[in-house]
C-alpha cells in the first residue's frame, strides 16, 4: 500500500448558527447587502477545499471565482479589498494567496489529528518492516542449518573430509571451498587414484605447503591441476605454466628432479 499523503483541506467547515453575529459579517453586509454574506461563506468552502486552506489570487483566478460565484470581477474585487482590510482581517492577502487566519485556527485541531495519524502510520509501518527483516534473517538461519545439516550428510559419505578439515590451519583457512572442491575432483577419479587414507590427505597438505613456500599462488595451482587433469599439484608440472604473480624464489627446490 503506499504512503499516506499528508492531507491539509476539508471536504466541509461548521457554520455557526450565530455567523449572522459576526462583526466582520455585519460589515460586509452593510457594504454588498445578501452578497457580501454569500461571497464571504463561499470563499471559505472554497479555501476549505483547498491545499493548506489558501487559495491563488491573481487577474485569472479572480475572473474564475467571479464566474463560479456568479458575481462580476469587479464585485469580487471589492468585496475582497473589504474582507482584506486591516480593521476587518476576515482574509489575508499574501504571497499571491488569500486565506482566512480564523478558518486555519479552527482546522488546526483536524491537521495535528491527521499529522498524529500519519506519524502511527508511519511507526506501524517500520515495524512491520523491522517483522519483516526478522523474518528474513530466520530464513538466513535456517539456510545455514539446513547447509550444516548436509556437511554432515557429506561427511558420512566422505569419511575423510573430516582430517582434511582438521588440516584446515596455518593459512589454508582461506583456501578451504578451493580445497574441499579438489578432493572432490580426486575422489570422483578411479578408486585406485581416490584418497583412501588420512596419509593420502596429508600428501595434499604436503604439496600445498610447497607451493605456499614458493610463493605460488594456491588457488591457481589447484584450479590448474583439475582443468589438467592431473592426480596431485606436484611442482614439476607446473614449469611450463606462467602464473599470475612470480613465485618467490625456486632455489630451495630444483624442479627438474622428476616428481616422486
Amino acid at each position: 500500500m503506499a504512503g499516506r499523503n499528508q492531507s491539509e483541506n476539508a471536504d466541509y467547515f461548521s457554520h455557526d448558527a450565530d455567523a449572522s453575529s459576526d462583526e466582520k459579517v455585519i460589515y460586509l453586509e452593510s457594504k454588498f447587502g445578501l452578497t457580501g454574506y454569500a461571497i464571504y461563506f463561499k470563499f471559505l468552502e472554497s479555501m476549505s477545499r483547498s491545499d493548506g486552506f489558501k487559495i491563488q489570487w491573481n487577474d485569472v483566478k479572480k475572473s474564475v471565482y467571479a464566474s463560479k460565484f456568479g458575481i462580476s470581477v469587479t464585485e469580487i474585487e471589492q468585496i475582497v479589498t473589504e474582507c482584506c482590510r486591516q480593521e476587518i482581517k476576515a482574509f489575508v492577502f499574501d504571497d499571491g494567496m488569500l486565506f482566512s487566519p480564523g478558518l486555519i485556527k479552527r482546522f488546526e485541531p483536524l491537521v495535528s489529528k491527521r499529522e498524529y495519524n500519519r506519524q502511527k502510520y508511519l511507526e506501524q509501518k517500520q515495524k512491520v518492516g523491522i517483522s519483516v527483516t526478522e523474518k528474513g534473517i530466520s530464513v538466513n538461519g535456517n539456510q545455514q542449518e539446513r547447509k550444516g545439516k548436509e556437511r554432515k550428510e557429506e561427511r558420512k559419505t566422505h569419511p575423510f573430509l573430516i582430517h582434511l578439515e582438521s588440516k584446515l590451519t596455518n593459512g589454508f583457512e582461506q583456501y578451504k571451498d578451493k580445497i574441499i572442491e579438489f578432493y572432490h575432483y580426486r575422489m570422483n577419479k578411479p578408486k585406485a587414484d581416490q584418497y583412501k587414507t588420512p596419509a593420502g590427505i596429508n600428501g595434499l597438505f604436503r604439496d600445498l605447503e610447497t607451493c605456499k613456500k614458493l610463493g605460488y599462488p594456491l588457488v591457481e595451482c589447484l584450479d590448474v591441476t583439475m582443468e589438467k587433469n592431473w592426480q596431485a599439484i606436484a611442482l614439476p608440472y607446473f614449469k611450463n605454466h606462467t602464473f599470475t604473480s612470480k613465485p618467490e624464489s625456486t632455489r630451495i627446490y630444483d624442479l627438474s628432479i622428476p616428481y616422486k
